[in-house]
């Protein structure tokens, strides 16, 4: 199975997705084992409509779960919540896509992130 990215952001809708390199997915598998922990006061919960993040579906990554949600400064990881406090990965990911995806799309999800 592929690693793929959902932009998890309509309803009513089927949300875009895409299929990531096996060479993409390992590079982001990397990343996220080197995350910290994400500190007990949590970070953004996503909202009930609207942009509520990506789920990442890694099958390959070696102790993580098959399936992360990455939103507002943490990378949900089963029981473990890591800590992505610039939100670099999530802006990693979405401009990974511009090629796969709409680029309007993934243009205004990049500018809604706060620097």
């Amino acid at each position: 199975m592929p690693a793929t990215l959902v932009i998890d952001a309509f309803s009513g809708l089927p949300n875009p997705q895409w299929a990531l390199s096996a060479e993409f997915a390992g590079q982001i598998c990397e990343f996220i084992r080197m995350l910290p922990p994400a500190s007990p006061a949590g970070g953004l919960p996503p909202p009930g409509l609207g942009y509520r993040g990506l789920i990442l579906t890694l099958p390959d990554c070696e102790g993580l779960p098959a399936t992360l949600r990455i939103f507002g400064g943490q990378v949900e990881a089963g029981a473990r919540i890591l800590a992505d406090t610039d939100r670099q990965l999530e802006r990693d990911l979405l401009a990974a896509a511009r090629p796969h995806l709409d680029r309007r799309l993934i243009d205004s999800l990049l500018q809604s992130i706060p620097e």
